[in-house]
């Protein structure tokens, strides 16, 4: 119980916060915020099939290593072309977005109504 609070509430900080600070990410806003939509919607199609294929422990580590990845190139390489900003933005966005719908898909399994 207290790793799936844990994993909500790490989650959905993420989420919420990259989801914020995208008009903050130099480049274009637009550009930004349509690359991380496109990656999110990306990253919610598959996390059925990863976690169907894998199971939650595997799914939970990729999807945290994909967003701890973009986030430490974010924070890395600040002053990157507005190109490589918008890659890691991607990166970042589908791997929190990735973990947050793997929470919203092993919270019924794990506590069944």
């Amino acid at each position: 119980m207290i790793l799936v609070i844990i994993l909500w509430s790490v989650s959905s900080l993420d989420y919420y916060l990259i989801s914020f600070f995208v008009k903050y990410i130099p480049g274009d806003i637009f550009t930004n915020v349509s690359v991380s939509t496109i990656s999110e919607i990306v990253a919610t199609l598959i996390s059925g099939l990863v976690y169907k294929l894998f199971g939650p422990k595997t799914a939970f580590v990729t999807s945290f290593c994909f967003s701890a990845l973009g986030g430490f190139l974010i924070a890395l390489m600040p002053n990157a072309s507005t190109g490589l900003i918008v890659l890691f933005i991607l990166i970042a966005k589908f791997g929190i977005s990735f973990t947050f719908t793997m929470v919203y898909l092993i919270t019924p399994i794990l506590f069944p109504t």
